[in-house]
């Protein structure tokens, strides 16, 4: 006999809290009833007919109507509706997510991926939205109910419209779509694409509603449970591979707070776990998380940023940490480009000198650091002798000890002005840590986003676990856009012994038609195996061509405008990524003028609960997600970005970064992506978007 475990969406979430208090003995009452039996009686417990998104089923509960979903060992609430006169009295025809105004109709069979349509009619629902009054005002009890901070309730009592509500000002958006969920339907196709969540018992549902319990955890699929465990007991380090919104760092998560509860049911209660990642855009939803996964233990898990734990070794050490920034770096590049010399005599030092000259500064600049500087090599042999990991310019072997000669002209220059590169400090923290001058260590340590990592952190970080076999790491080699010389054999050497590795198929952030777009954009369309599963369903993204900023301004506009309508989001769920500041700030300018409240910001001081559209550099979105991601600004002649100089192979090696860093943007859209490309912009970054997978327009 089956033991059925409770799962439930956002939605039903909402719609629990919103059950005023006298219903709640009755719900309760049912729901115990379903956990003991769910499948169908023909009595109160009936399949939805003509349903195609799967075994969706309907409870009756005096005047509710409670739906769910079966996937054995797993009851997932969907939805707990009021019945009403005319609607769900018997079985509900199955609706539909294909187009905006469709909600309400049969499935009518068309393949709401392929949709042209589905944008031309956002100016049409936008317009709808504005005027949809809420079914029933909102009241203090009811957001008393929804936990909405009593400060906020003035605001929100007196709005009318699904527009004013999506829109109040100084709501972030968690509530927003609380309340939203609380009071409109959503269609059930919807919310079966929502993210899905683990009840323990239906009393830690009603426990939830009244306070009592912050949250439920996310379910994971099959493949990431499985990983959560993998090797977990085992002797070699483990190496998880996935592609974006395989949930990596999900898993990651799990299997920190994982080896927590093990340590403590061995006896171990003063276990440490770091989990760390490359950038600050996860450090504080990985906190919360663990909050959720440990409750009142979450302090055994450290969560840091690499370079934020370099910099406390680094000082933890009593020496100075004093990076040099870009300005810094190329005046003293071009120093010791004037004092480093190669040959025998003073005409062939020149000429050697002058054979540097097919290189650009910026692509000298990322060997001496990311080659010479963060490999940590001591000689010029250990130079010699090295790969260059994605380096498509070959050195010959008079090149490279000129190379080698600037490189130590280089770090001599800054260490006389007290200065030293980030590769340069993270080769010494990890030298310091080796050596036993600074003292760390950790019972497991989980790397995040490992591909971005220099290798003198992943020495780092497999010498402050106490074993390497509790090293965990994960990453995407797609999704390198920090190095241009990531290559899974060089982690493993770095590591220097065998890993356990396994692959993390799925997406479960972005629609099946963003991912296979941005597949295909990249040239990884077939990586694409038969294990992929998917979140989320929608329409092909977008590739509009304009013909000048003041019509991308107008475009992402209406875009933003009518996806944030259809999706049922507030305008400041949406995201415009842009390849720098400059472009950034051009054009929220322009949509400020549109109407569209829109704001640049950098990753280190981008607030995610602020009610504008955010506007930020590619680099700094890695990481997160948006429900709408718009990718502009990328004019000629500042993008794409073409050093002064560059050889052909140095442009080819700059142009595959720059196309990941473009394919990590658009990754970060969750439900709807916009590419806008201005119509002289020829630039081979900006191909292909096949037409079976992109709707393009002009």
């Amino acid at each position: 006999m089956t033991e059925w475990t409770l799962s439930l969406r956002k939605n039903f979430q909402s719609e629990l809290l919103a059950l005023p208090p006298k219903e709640n003995a009755q719900i309760q009452k049912k729901l115990s009833q379903l956990v003991e039996d769910p499948l169908p009686d023909a009595k109160v417990k009936k399949q939805l007919k003509n349903w195609k998104g799967g075994n969706v089923y309907r409870l009756r509960s005096g005047d509710y109507r409670i739906f769910y979903a079966i996937d054995e060992p797993y009851i997932s609430l969907l939805a707990l509706r009021r019945r009403s006169e005319d609607t769900y009295d018997e079985e509900i025809a199955a609706v539909n997510f294909g187009g905006p105004g469709d909600t309400d109709l049969e499935m009518s069979g068309v393949d709401s991926r392929s949709s042209a349509g589905y944008w031309e009619a956002f100016a049409l629902e936008q317009s709808r939205a504005g005027q949809r009054r809420l079914p029933s005002p909102l009241t203090d009890k009811l957001l008393d109910r929804l936990f909405v901070p009593k400060e906020l309730q003035e605001r929100l009592l007196d709005v009318q419209t699904e527009e004013e509500l999506l829109d109040c000002p100084g709501v972030n958006d968690e509530l927003l779509l609380r309340i939203h969920e609380a009071i409109f339907e959503k269609p059930l196709r919807e919310v079966l694409d929502q993210p899905e969540f683990v009840a323990e018992s239906v009393e830690d549902l009603f426990r939830f509603k009244a306070g009592d319990l912050p949250g439920f955890l996310l379910k994971l699929s099959p493949g990431q449970q499985a990983l959560v465990d993998f090797n977990i007991d085992g002797t070699k380090p483990t190496l998880v591979k996935g592609g974006p919104g395989s949930g990596k760092s999900t898993v990651a998560l799990y299997r920190a707070a994982e080896i927590v509860r093990r340590a403590a049911e061995a006896g171990k209660k003063d276990a440490r776990v770091l989990f760390t990642t490359y950038t600050n855009a996860l450090t504080n939803v990985s906190t919360s998380l663990l909050r959720t996964l440990l409750p009142g233990h979450s302090e055994a898990v450290v969560v840091k940023t690499a370079d934020s734990l370099v910099k406390e070794i680094i000082e933890a050490a009593g020496l100075r940490f004093a990076p040099a920034n870009e300005t810094q770096m190329r005046d003293t590049l071009r120093h010791a480009m004037t004092r480093a010399a190669v040959g025998s005599n003073a005409l062939e030092k020149q000429r050697n000198r002058d054979a540097l000259t097919r290189f650009s500064e910026s692509y000298l600049l990322d060997e001496v650091c990311s080659v010479v500087l963060a490999q940590g090599l001591r000689d010029l042999e250990s130079y010699l002798d090295h790969p260059r990991h994605g380096r498509r310019e070959p050195l010959s072997t008079v090149e490279r000890e000129l190379v080698w000669s600037i490189a130590r002209e280089f770090s001599d220059a800054l260490s006389t002005q007290s200065l030293q590169t980030w590769s340069e400090l993270r080769v010494e923290a990890a030298r310091l840590v080796e050596s036993g001058r600074v003292p760390l260590s950790f019972d497991a340590v989980i790397v995040d986003e490992v591909q971005d990592l220099e290798p003198a952190m992943i020495v780092l970080l497999s010498n402050i676990s106490v074993d390497r076999s509790s090293l965990f790491l994960t990453a995407d080699g797609g999704q390198s856009i920090y190095r241009s010389t990531f290559a899974w054999t060089e982690v493993l050497r770095t590591l220097g012994i065998e890993a356990k590795i396994s692959d993390l198929p799925g997406n479960y952030r972005s629609t099946e038609q963003i991912d296979a777009a941005a597949k295909s954009y990249l040239g990884t369309s077939d990586l694409r195996t038969i294990d992929e599963r998917y979140a989320h369903d929608g329409p092909m993204p977008v590739h509009y061509i304009v013909d000048d900023e003041e019509s991308e301004a107008r475009v992402v506009s209406q875009f933003v405008s009518g996806a944030s309508s259809v999706l049922r989001l507030s305008q400041s769920s949406c995201a415009i990524l842009v390849p720098a500041r400059r472009q950034g700030q051009a054009i929220a300018e322009r949509l400020r003028s549109t109407g569209l409240p829109a704001e640049f910001s950098t990753g280190r001081d981008l607030d995610i609960s602020s009610d504008s559209v955010k506007i930020l550099p590619f680099q700094s979105a890695k990481g997160l997600e948006f429900p709408v991601v718009v990718i502009a600004g990328l004019w000629p002649p500042t993008f794409p970005f073409v050093p002064t100089g560059a050889s052909s192979a140095e442009l080819a090696e700059l142009e595959d970064l720059q196309r990941r860093t473009l394919y990590v943007a658009m990754t970060r859209a969750m439900r709807a992506l916009m590419v806008v490309q201005p119509r002289r912009q020829r630039s081979k970054l900006l191909s292909p978007f096949k037409t079976g997978l992109w709707t393009v327009k002009t």
